[in-house]
């Protein structure tokens, strides 16, 4: 696997702190300019759209859906990055009218509304992807791509590759996204091509995929697990165990989603000593939950939009 030489830059969407990591690196970075490949990747937490925001949308639009505005403020900033990822916690059947907890189904125009803010590619591994059944996994596979954003995690075709590889500003990005559960609709998939359609937690599929991503040229490889328990500031234990056992079998980041609050970030150096950067939970991009649903627990309403720079240096090729 080729090196990728990184320095990491993490803000925070309410305050826009910043941290740097690897100054060795970056003043490396500098002084081999001419030869260096850059990439910025921006990596937010859950899209939950709660039927007040649907109802909203549609307001806002007069009768038609227009999710603009929850995600105008966010466009200026992530303009700066070069790829955006984000996890969506629901699907769009078209059939079906907007539902909130506990089956998520929007209109497709949150997409559009997404697309314009720049988001490149949407986790759809997750424990709401089944929400309204196999169709509705196909149709909202189908509308992310109508309004030109890419997804990871579910597939239409069991034939599908289960994983991206993106070439950003000349480095091959590997992006892999897996659930752990899947809310009582896994009796669903109750054939080896259903169950082909979503990526799940499993230690053996996930350390072949990488192997996999690694064979088809991916020079860093980014993992978006789906996992843990809901409002819980800490992750459990096998959750830590996992991560580190991804950025052993090659990852260079992990973001968690799914707990709807923060948790923390690691450093772990793996055993051939390349070093990997671990977000438990990011918390919610945007979601309907609030202070006043959660006994005044603010929790919820906070969220990392976490800003990455990786950097391939000429010895580096």
């Amino acid at each position: 696997m080729k090196k990728i030489k990184k320095f990491i830059i993490i803000s925070f969407l309410s305050i826009f702190s910043f941290a740097n990591l690897n100054i060795a690196n970056a003043e490396s970075l500098e002084t081999q300019s001419q030869d260096v490949k850059m990439a910025r990747l921006f990596f937010a937490g859950d899209v939950l759209p709660h039927i007040n925001f649907d109802n909203y949308a549609r307001n806002y639009g007069s009768g038609e859906y227009n999710y603009d505005r929850p995600f105008e403020k966010l466009k200026d900033y992530v303009a700066k990055s070069d790829y955006f990822m984000v996890n969506c916690e629901f699907t769009t059947h078209p059939d079906l009218e907007p539902s909130g907890y506990p089956t998520f189904n929007s209109n497709e125009d949150i997409f559009r509304a997404l697309s314009d803010i720049g988001v490149d590619v949407i986790t759809t591994a997750n424990n709401h992807c089944m929400d309204t059944g196999l169709d509705g996994l196909d149709y909202t596979i189908e509308a992310i791509n109508k309004a030109g954003i890419e997804n990871v995690g579910t597939q239409k075709n069991s034939t599908d590759k289960n994983y991206l590889i993106k070439d950003i500003n000349g480095i091959k990005v590997g992006i892999l996204a897996y659930a752990e559960q899947l809310n009582g609709f896994e009796y669903l998939l109750d054939s080896a091509d259903k169950l082909a359609k979503v990526n799940m937690i499993d230690s053996v599929l996930i350390r072949r995929d990488i192997s996999n991503a690694i064979k088809d040229g991916a020079e860093f490889i980014i993992i978006y697990p789906h996992w843990g328990v809901e409002y819980q500031s800490y992750p459990a234990e096998y959750q830590i165990e996992l991560a580190h056992d991804m950025i052993d079998w090659g990852a260079d980041m992990v973001i968690g989603n799914h707990p709807h609050v923060i948790q923390p970030r690691e450093e772990y150096e793996a055993k051939d000593g390349r070093k990997g950067i671990i977000y438990y939970s990011l918390g919610n991009l945007v979601s309907n939950q609030n202070h006043n649903n959660f006994d005044g627990d603010y929790r919820v309403e906070h969220g990392l939009l976490v800003d990455t720079i990786i950097y391939k240096g000429a010895k580096d090729t």
